[in-house]
């Protein structure tokens, strides 16, 4: 039992002995965080070292994702510029000399002018805002039959349909939105219908000015038939090209020859 005792007591004393040389225990510990002996000084701004590094990096990795994602999305606008302005060469700008720039000059209408000065920086921005919409019409002929036929009662009613499929990533230069017997656009069936206002939409919308049905006709030649000469200058204001059609005809050659006096009053306008 003796022997037990003193064997307890020896390393009871080692044990403090120990305790003494690592610098913890009788008070040592009361010492704070940085005041403890070296070797605690040194463990403890170990510790707040490695615990900044991970903070600083976490802090650091959220803003290079954020900066990621603006990089990301700063490359998406350029793109969807670049390829608006590849999609719109042969369009006649505004600066410089131009038919189109004489036409909006000499034409008598404040609200056309101010239309056809702003019509790029829209039809840019629709144009970027479609890159993100899903694509394809809501059902075939969708545009089309918004503006086929000149009931004045359903016009608003039409309006209101033809903006929510554009929205909604219908467009209007689709094949499926072509007429499957003539081949005539949304475009152009505006024009002939005289809905001058859904003609505008439509250009805004990027809707081609240029595009020939299946008798070799444009929205001018369509527009100068019905003898619309309001859509004839939104037409030309937008930048739409006076070509011929199968029989090498102009649609001011025929307005001309069929009397349309007011038609041909606006392509007048074109010269200075």
């Amino acid at each position: 039992m003796r022997c037990c005792e003193v064997f307890k007591r020896s390393q009871d004393l080692q044990k403090h002995k120990h305790t003494q040389a690592m610098g913890v225990g009788y008070g040592r510990e009361k010492d704070g965080f940085f005041f403890g002996n070296k070797i605690s000084q040194v463990r403890n701004l170990i510790y707040f070292f490695v615990g900044f590094v991970i903070i600083h990096a976490h802090a650091m990795s959220k803003r290079t994702a954020s900066d990621a994602n603006l990089n990301a999305a700063n490359v998406q606008r350029n793109l969807a510029r670049l390829m608006f302005n590849q999609s719109k060469v042969q369009v006649q700008t505004l600066c410089g000399r131009s038919e189109r720039k004489t036409f909006i000059k000499t034409f008598d209408s404040g609200s056309l002018q101010d239309w056809a000065t702003k019509l790029r920086v829209v039809q840019q921005a629709n144009f970027c805002d479609a890159l993100g919409a899903p694509t394809g019409s809501a059902s075939p002929l969708s545009l089309y039959n918004c503006v086929s036929g000149s009931d004045p009662d359903k016009d608003q009613n039409n309006q209101s349909k033809m903006a929510s499929f554009l929205n909604a990533g219908s467009d209007p230069n689709e094949e499926n939105e072509l007429h499957p017997k003539f081949g005539t656009s949304p475009v152009m069936e505006a024009a002939f219908h005289n809905h001058d206002e859904m003609l505008r939409v439509l250009i805004e919308h990027n809707g081609n000015l240029d595009t020939c049905s299946g008798i070799g006709w444009t929205a001018l030649h369509y527009a100068s038939q019905a003898n619309n000469p309001k859509c004839v200058a939104i037409l030309l204001a937008a930048g739409a090209t006076i070509s011929k059609n199968h029989k090498g005809k102009t649609a001011l050659m025929r307005a001309v020859e069929q009397g349309k006096e007011d038609v041909v009053a606006v392509f007048n306008c074109l010269k200075e």
